[in-house]
């Protein structure tokens, strides 16, 4: 009975751990559209492209020259943006990690929109909007993680099956 009860205890924490733990695989890609004396440049397109699915999200900036384009997957990604009286700037590499919202400034150049201007590498991404510590794992990081326990069902540790062995040892020598 009590072993019962001790299993069902520890189920009930693993349901209520695995509650909490809301793992997300998806992130956010914001940034702000300025012209070349640093002014926002309201309802420019952003054209947000997964460069690893061929998937397209689009979005217009704010007021405010700004723009949001929430629950992107992870992946790497490449950014144009449009506006009338400017040139076309894209930016061709940018990367979005597990959970990590990321933000990028997009400076348009005055111009035709026939003519662009292409970013080919960018900094590293200072995330600015929490301070959140997180980091992608690949999937051999995550086989070769070590285990605690090798199942809910093994209630007996390393120690006790080494002593249990020995034991085990002695009585067939007798």
């Amino acid at each position: 009975m009590p072993v019962s009860c001790l299993r069902i205890v520890s189920l009930l924490l693993l349901v209520a751990a695995a509650a909490f733990a809301q793992v997300t695989s998806t992130s956010a890609l914001s940034g702000t559209v300025v012209d070349p004396a640093g002014a926002s440049v309201p309802g420019a397109e952003v054209t947000v492209f997964n460069l690893e699915t061929g998937a397209v999200s689009k979005t217009t900036t704010n007021a405010a020259g700004e723009f949001l384009v929430p629950s992107l997957p992870t992946a790497r990604y490449a950014v144009t943006v449009d506006a009338p009286g400017f040139k076309q700037a894209k930016v061709t590499d940018v990367t979005l990690d597990v959970g990590v919202p990321t933000a990028i400034k997009i400076g348009l150049e005055v111009g035709s929109q026939k003519e662009s201007v292409t970013v080919e590498a960018q900094g590293a991404v200072l995330q600015t909007q929490s301070a959140t510590v997180s980091t992608t794992l690949t999937g051999r990081q995550l086989v070769e993680l070590p285990l605690v326990s090798r199942g809910l069902d093994d209630s007996r540790s390393a120690a006790t099956d080494r002593f249990y062995s020995r034991y085990r040892a002695k009585q067939q020598r007798s």
